[in-house]
């Protein structure tokens, strides 16, 4: 898909996500939402300039261990390709693209205590 597809598509996707979250994760609000793509919501504050910087998506205390009890949870919403036949696909089939700063957030916190990242 072209670049104002795949955009959209990542849009609703975190739409989806939060959704869920909010659900699934007590306190959880547009506050946990670090992405300018909040701004699909209507309900949403406008997102501040540097808010993609954080190299993630959502980030949250994981008080009930939806993920990871008591971590900082940083999540990040990836659309997928999916190499070969979907009905017989692995794990090791899909790629995504990431940033840089996407790979450094992930690296810092698979070396951390207190984080833990999860990508959807």
């Amino acid at each position: 898909p072209d670049t104002a597809t795949s955009r959209r598509i990542g849009a609703l996707g975190e739409l989806y996500v939060f959704t869920w979250l909010s659900e699934l994760v007590e306190n959880f609000g547009f506050e946990n939402w670090c992405s300018s793509n909040r701004s699909v919501h209507p309900e949403a504050p406008p997102p501040a300039q540097d808010m993609d910087k954080w190299g993630c998506d959502f980030v949250f205390r994981d008080r009930g261990g939806v993920f990871c009890k008591d971590k900082q949870v940083l999540l990040e919403v990836k659309a997928m390709k999916v190499q070969g036949d979907p009905l017989k696909v692995r794990a090791t089939d899909f790629s995504c693209k990431l940033s840089k700063n996407e790979l450094e957030v992930m690296r810092e916190a698979c070396e951390s205590e207190s984080e833990y990242y999860v990508m959807l």
